[in-house]
């Protein structure tokens, strides 16, 4: 058996057994077109209509290319205009079946397909599939022969199977998932980019003629680049489908999560370290995507603020506009309830300063000495910043004495004291410091 034969046997199987399967469909046309192909080289090689030196490149793939062969195949080979642009409408799906894209055409398609290839080639295959599912319009327009117009069973079972088709595509997608990485990037530097666009926009709308013009045209290109990034996102879910999508989250938070563990410090230790950095990555990202809607919200009324200074009226409750009209400016003033006033002393007394009561509240202050105790023998961290997410500039083991030369601050909750111990300078907190009598 040649290999035209069995290409064009194992396409037909695989056309039987793909059903609605885009991938299998795929991997159909591809078992299809290699027969053709075959048959175009040796019928090319072995035509004495076509030149010497042609027939001797027409079996070398690499010297004889697919547009050289149809060519010759119409010139020589009496293939028609019709069947031309047919080859050359199914060779483009065949080459995006082969880089990794998923099959987009339909299986009418195929099916005609198969039957112009049995035809060209002179072999036949029985058990040939029937056309009764996918747009038969568009497979009457590629089939070398009318097909039957299906009855009206045929037609709603079609219908039932193009929804669950549409179904499982939208949940599977139609696309290899390491084709789809670019489009994704570049759906998420789009709205990067929107998102630059944009503040640059208000604080350019707010400039003088002429120059405010500058702020229209980066609200446009806003716009430009918010569609351009909806359009990827789309084409992503549509490709990948809404399975492939969700492991790809998942496979970007895992590496969130993983980079924020390693590289920003918190108080946690062991299991617990990881599920802080886990909560953290994912309130950052609803954060992030909250923040994203709340400005496409107020889009509009920023917008109206920075070209015209005003902003939409604000209702307050409680309070009726005559006729729906609300006053420019709104102006409300407060009348205190005699009943609530309360009596004050002509003279307040005299409060200390601040730094005053803070040194008068405790031992640590500015100048004394205090030593570290309390870390059950761990070494206390010393950070740039009072802050628990500032970078770590020294450890200080357990008993090391300091000085305190700047604070209190409070961040987080807790109080935090700037020391120096011999050179290095920075802040601790305090509930490790334990203050020295001889200060």
């Amino acid at each position: 058996m040649d290999t035209v034969t069995s290409k064009l046997e194992r396409g037909i199987q695989r056309l039987n057994e793909a059903g609605q399967d885009t991938d299998a469909l795929g991997q159909a046309l591809l078992s299809l077109h290699g027969a053709l192909e075959d048959h175009f080289r040796s019928h090319l090689a072995t035509n004495p209509a076509v030149p010497t030196e042609q027939r001797q490149l027409a079996q070398d793939r690499q010297q004889m290319q697919w547009k050289q062969i149809l060519d010759l195949m119409q010139e020589c080979g009496g293939l028609s205009e019709r069947e031309r642009r047919t080859i050359q409408t199914m060779n483009s799906y065949r080459q995006k079946v082969a880089h990794g894209d998923g099959f987009t055409g339909t299986r009418s398609e195929i099916e005609a397909y198969a039957a112009l290839i049995q035809r060209l080639t002179g072999i036949t295959i029985s058990q040939m599939p029937s056309n009764s599912q996918g747009d038969t319009k568009k497979a009457t327009a590629l089939a070398p022969k009318p097909t039957a117009t299906p009855s009206k069973l045929v037609k709603a079972k079609s219908d039932s199977s193009d929804q669950q088709r549409w179904i499982k595509r939208l949940w599977s997608g139609q696309g290899k998932p390491a084709t789809r990485w670019k489009t994704l990037i570049g759906s998420t530097l789009a709205f990067g980019l929107a998102t630059i666009c944009y503040s640059f926009a208000l604080s350019a709308l707010r400039w003088d003629m002429p120059y405010s013009i500058i702020g229209w045209v980066f609200l446009a290109l806003t716009l430009l680049l918010s569609f351009f990034g909806v359009r990827g996102l789309i084409r992503v879910l549509w490709q990948l489908g809404i399975k492939r999508l969700l492991i790809r989250i998942g496979m970007v938070y895992i590496i969130a999560v993983i980079y924020s563990s390693l590289l920003i410090p918190n108080n946690q230790q062991g299991l617990g370290h990881w599920i802080a950095s886990a909560f953290n990555v994912f309130q950052t990202g609803v954060a992030a995507i909250s923040g994203f809607g709340q400005a496409m919200s107020d889009a509009p009324d920023s917008i109206r603020f920075a070209s015209t200074g005003e902003r939409s009226a604000v209702r307050v409750p409680g309070v009726a506009w005559e006729g729906d009209i609300p006053p420019t400016p709104l102006s409300i003033n407060l009348i205190a309830d005699e009943a609530a006033l309360v009596t004050v002393e002509e003279q307040p007394t005299e409060r200390p300063a601040p730094t005053e009561a803070i040194q008068s509240a405790g031992v640590l202050q500015i100048g004394s000495r205090a030593r570290i105790n309390g870390t059950d023998g761990s070494a206390l961290r010393v950070r740039e910043q009072p802050e628990s997410d500032a970078r770590i500039i020294a450890r200080l083991p357990e008993q090391t004495e300091v000085t305190i030369i700047d604070g209190p601050r409070l961040n987080g909750g807790r109080t935090w004291w700037r020391v120096r111990s011999d050179t290095i300078e920075g802040w601790c907190v305090d509930e490790f410091l334990e203050p020295l009598t001889n200060s």
